[in-house]
């Protein structure tokens, strides 16, 4: 992940001298990342959608894949609550947030608006009807991203 928020600052940085007007080169860089972003989560989500039929099977698994290969520990510290929907995962340290605090102004701007936005909807790519909910963020100050990821399923339903 580390080399992902180098990578995305450093596009934003050459990206910003190529075109005149800084929010759209906001804008173009984040497209980029949303699609760098949504490619990433294809294999797991084929995966899913060949191993189980029911939405919250496809939503566990990802999310289960997600935390297994994408934000392992020591650069990621979470803890997972299951729910009868889905799954709540509190994210106590993101290297990514630690690679953020370093920058400033509209970098840091520019950072969360593409990096953290993008768990809002990765949950419509992941798994058809997902819902997505944070309340709290590292990003703004809070002790905590709590990320609650859910379907519109029950834990009885197949």
């Amino acid at each position: 992940m580390a080399y992902k928020c180098i990578y995305i600052q450093s596009l934003y940085r050459t990206i910003q001298k190529a075109v005149p007007y800084e929010p759209y080169a906001g804008e173009l860089v984040a497209d980029f990342c949303w699609k760098f972003y949504e490619q990433s989560a294809g294999l797991p989500r084929l995966a899913a959608f060949i191993l189980y039929r029911s939405p919250l099977s496809r939503l566990r698994f990802v999310v289960r894949v997600a935390l297994r290969y994408a934000f392992t520990s020591p650069d990621f510290v979470w803890t997972l609550t299951p729910l009868s929907n889905g799954y709540q995962v509190d994210f106590h340290r993101c290297q990514a947030w630690e690679f953020m605090k370093t920058l400033e102004g509209d970098e840091l701007t520019f950072f969360k608006h593409c990096w953290c936005n993008q768990d809002r909807t990765l949950n419509e790519i992941l798994v058809k009807g997902g819902v997505f909910e944070r309340r709290h963020c590292l990003a703004e100050g809070d002790g905590v991203c709590d990320m609650k990821w859910t379907t519109g399923e029950s834990i009885g339903r197949k």
